[in-house]
């Protein structure tokens, strides 16, 4: 498969991207284009924030994702660590010196997400705990 096909794939399966790294994911074991791993998708491009939409590729430490930026909300959804989201919106939300950002998963499950058990994939994104660590 070309690099090209890669990156409309992970395009089409993960999101849109101001910014697409040298390669795309890599498909899981189970074969299915569904479940496309972003693992060397880099988000270089500058990032603006607070309401703005991002599109960044980001992962989960694990937690709750809720139905509003604050745990005041009723619960979304709960990822397991490890998984692999698209950072839609900086919410502007602050807790505990973290923002809460709008994200969806690879299935479509849409919440926000506390920055403090995420990291962005690449470059560092103001209000998420650290880059992932691939």
């Amino acid at each position: 498969m070309t690099k090209a096909l890669h990156l409309t794939l992970a395009a089409l399966v993960i999101g849109s991207f101001s910014t697409l790294g040298a390669q795309a994911g890599t498909l899981h074991p189970a074969g299915s284009i569904a479940q496309i791993v972003p693992s060397s998708i880099v988000n270089t491009s500058p990032v603006e924030e607070d309401g703005a939409k991002l599109n960044l590729v980001g992962r989960s430490y694990g937690g709750n994702l809720r139905t509003g930026p604050g745990t005041q909300y009723d619960k979304a959804g709960s990822l397991k660590e490890g998984t692999w989201v698209t950072i839609l919106i900086d919410s502007g939300v602050q807790f505990d010196g973290y923002t809460w950002f709008e994200v969806v998963t690879d299935d479509g499950t849409r919440g926000f997400h506390w920055g403090g058990i995420m990291c962005a994939n690449g470059a560092p994104l103001n209000g998420t705990y650290d880059v992932c660590k691939n």
